[in-house]
């Protein structure tokens, strides 16, 4: 409306005040704040999956994602997403979940998942606008004992331009498909993934 000032987005630029403002934001709205190792975490490996939304050039939202190998396929999940309340009536929240989703789509991640209290209209209201279907209702997930639900959104898949070569032959001659490789890739990773016990944060070394 009259007087909001100027909309825009920028992705995460890897300075130590575009942390420290991830932090700002995240820790104002948040009833469990995180560790600086969580962020850091987060914007450390996936700086391209951290976007903040702005009016007039000053940051008042964030979210921030990550994109790793899940079982046979690629997977975004979002992490965190706070949006300032006196700027909750511009539809940020659905820009920076839509400006996610586009680096996941290029990522190649089948899908996007995340957890949302069952008591937060609004953010369940905002995702499932967006598509999220709820997966599953997680019991006490959070540390004051709420619950969650798990919602997820499957990506379609961006479709290879025509020059993209999709055999790939092997020193023994044999042809594979990319889709065939990666899954094989991908596969090893997620063997990787299920030896780690932090399943929360999981640490790729």
């Amino acid at each position: 409306g009259m007087g909001d000032g100027e909309v825009t987005y920028r992705p995460f630029r890897g300075e130590e005040d575009d942390l420290e403002r991830v932090v700002e934001l995240i820790r104002e709205e948040l009833s469990e704040p995180y560790s600086i190792f969580t962020y850091r975490y987060f914007v450390g490996q996936w700086p391209q999956a951290c976007h903040f939304a702005c009016v007039d050039g000053k940051e008042v939202g964030v979210i921030v994602c990550k994109m790793d190998a899940h079982r046979i396929y690629k997977r975004g999940y979002i992490a965190m997403l706070v949006v300032q309340k006196k700027h909750r009536h511009l539809g940020l929240g659905t820009g920076l979940v839509r400006s996610a989703i586009q680096v996941m789509r290029q990522e190649r991640c089948e899908e996007v998942a995340l957890e949302a209290e069952v008591t937060n209209d609004g953010a369940l209201r905002l995702y499932e606008k967006l598509g999220f279907i709820r997966d599953k209702r997680l019991h006490r997930y959070y540390l004051h004992g709420a619950d969650a639900f798990r919602l997820k959104l499957l990506l379609p898949e961006i479709v290879p331009s025509v020059d993209d070569t999709s055999k790939h032959v092997d020193e023994n001659g044999m042809g594979t498909t990319r889709d065939e490789r990666t899954k094989t890739d991908e596969r090893g990773n997620a063997v990787a993934d299920a030896a780690s016990a932090l399943d929360k944060l999981r640490v790729h070394a």
